[in-house]
């Protein structure tokens, strides 16, 4: 089942709003197979070339929280308004994708502050405009269920492999045994971490290097 509210003509006639792309149909817009997500585009029109995904509520709301900060190794949205109705627009990075560990320690930095600042109660209140909680129970996985899931399968494949005799997987195995006696506290833990704490996927296949050689992290 797919996540998305909207039909590919809604979001045109929601981008037609904004003077720059009243023209609609004069924009070339070029599907991504990207994510779970079937809206998500590459739009140009001349030498113009924009990024545009619909997103989920959690993603708009992270967006807009981007879009206060402008931090240069984070890319944001340049139409914030539409991100109320879950529309990202942002400028359109060519690049690749990094392949080592090193990782520009200003993007570093940024993803710091970014963290940093969304743990300030009193940022986070007063933009979270979509209202989303500090943490869910429904989202992604981020919650209980997901939790427990982990455990189990992680006890399920860890049994699997203990039939090549690895002293790593009994080590595991223990250490599984020992964070099970906790388990209850431990997802509650996790599922009342801040906001910013649930996305972690801060990692290289997640990092763009661009034409002027700045690492960009893209999601």
């Amino acid at each position: 089942m797919k996540i998305q509210e909207k039909s590919l003509d809604e979001i045109k006639r929601i981008l037609q709003k904004e003077k720059e792309f009243a023209e609609i149909n004069s924009w070339k817009f070029k599907h991504i197979p990207l994510g779970e997500m079937e809206h998500t585009y590459e739009i140009s029109k001349g030498k113009k070339i924009y990024f545009l995904k619909e997103l989920k509520l959690h993603e708009a709301q992270m967006e807009y929280f981007l879009c206060r900060l402008k931090l240069s190794h984070l890319p944001f949205s340049i139409y914030p308004g539409l991100l109320r109705q879950k529309i990202l627009v942002r400028k359109f990075i060519k690049g690749r994708m990094l392949r080592s560990k090193n990782i520009d320690l200003n993007l570093i930095k940024e993803f710091a502050i970014m963290r940093n600042r969304l743990n300030e109660k009193r940022f986070f209140n007063e933009y979270n405009i979509l209202k989303v909680k500090n943490f869910s129970q429904k989202d992604d996985g981020f919650c209980e269920e997901g939790i427990r899931k982990s455990f189990s399968q992680a006890q399920k494949i860890l049994k699997k492999l203990n039939k090549y005799k690895l002293q790593e997987i009994d080590d595991f195995l223990e250490i599984l045994k020992e964070l099970g006696k906790n388990k209850g506290g431990i997802i509650n833990d996790y599922i009342s971490m801040p906001f910013a704490k649930q996305h972690q996927d801060f990692r290289e296949d997640n990092i763009i290097t661009d034409a002027k050689g700045t690492q960009k992290l893209i999601d």
